[in-house]
């Protein structure tokens, strides 16, 4: 049996609608590292199966969540070649490939892990090396806001001006989370609530405001309101492409400043050692699952996203 068979008789047998799992596994690396291996998928190693794992995209880095699947799929298609051809081992119960915090260094993600010192010399760099003090700030306070909590740019945007009190350092969302700033945050958000313009080279585009919510946004024209959602988030995405990144070299996302703020809010809260504890039990429920649980929900963490949330800052661990 043919590796391209082996999948189309797993993905046959369980009769699966969606192509785009599918063809997340059955990727044309697979077939080059078999190439490069000379000997077929079901031959490999568990060594050899992290570094097809790493082949994928042309190295491209991938979330952690997503490799995790590619691990528990990649695991169900061997035990099914074990029941339904000849028994074998599989190489994906393997235990780097069973906790994640192994699999998370296996891959590297602990060697570029955004850490606090980076995001500290990433603003440094931003203050000095842009061309005027108002970009420079308000890239900072970008950052600042995804790093004390907020979660996504639709987040952001939402936020209305009697949620925010800069007076006792929070947001309060409609969900009830607070959301606690630092003082740094504060002065920054207070700088731009008095922002008109933004110098844009010999321009200076006027800060508006969308549809009454809190957060400015520099805007060539006035209807900004007429914009929906999406094309508002765009601006706060060119924030992160063209003052952020550009600027500073370093891939640094809103998912990587907002994961970051929380494993050091839970640092804090728990202790280094303890925190690390949490992040690398294997999932059975006690008081320290329980704790880090409920910790994770008071942040804004929901429900359905604690086990993937966990997964993530684990790479810290």
């Amino acid at each position: 049996m043919t590796t391209k068979e082996l999948f189309g008789s797993y993905f046959e047998e369980r009769n699966h609608k969606r192509n785009n799992v599918k063809n997340s596994v059955d990727r044309p690396e697979v077939y080059e590292m078999e190439k490069k291996l000379g000997k077929p998928l079901i031959e490999f190693t568990p060594d050899e199966c992290v570094e097809m794992l790493k082949s994928f995209g042309d190295g491209k880095r991938f979330a952690l969540n997503s490799y995790s699947a590619w691990v528990s799929i990649y695991r169900s298609i061997f035990n099914f070649y074990s029941d339904n051809v000849e028994l074998i081992r599989n190489p994906f119960n393997d235990k780097r490939f069973k906790h994640v915090d192994l699999l998370a260094k296996e891959l590297g993600f602990h060697e570029n892990k955004l850490t606090i010192e980076d995001v500290n010399t990433a603003i440094e760099k931003i203050n000095t090396e842009s061309d005027n003090i108002e970009r420079a700030r308000y890239a900072e306070c970008m950052m600042r806001l995804f790093l004390d909590g907020i979660r996504s740019f639709e987040e952001l945007i939402l936020i209305r001006p009697e949620q925010v009190n800069l007076d006792e350092l929070t947001i309060t969302m409609d969900n009830g989370i607070v959301i606690h700033l630092s003082e740094r945050t504060a002065e920054l958000l207070r700088f731009v609530e008095e922002m008109g313009f933004m110098p844009c080279g010999n321009r200076k585009m006027p800060m508006f405001t969308w549809r009454n919510h809190y957060i400015k946004y520099p805007c060539r024209i006035t209807d900004i309101d007429d914009r929906d959602l999406i094309d508002v988030c765009r601006i706060v995405s060119r924030v992160f492409t063209n003052d952020i990144r550009k600027v500073t070299e370093m891939n640094i996302t809103y998912q990587t400043l907002y994961h970051l703020g929380l494993y050091e809010h839970l640092k804090s809260q728990f202790g280094e050692e303890m925190l690390s504890q949490m992040l690398t039990s294997d999932g059975k429920r006690g008081k320290i699952i329980d704790d880090f649980h409920s910790a994770l929900i008071e942040y804004g963490v929901s429900k359905k996203s604690v086990y993937s949330i966990k997964r993530v800052l684990s790479q810290y661990a």
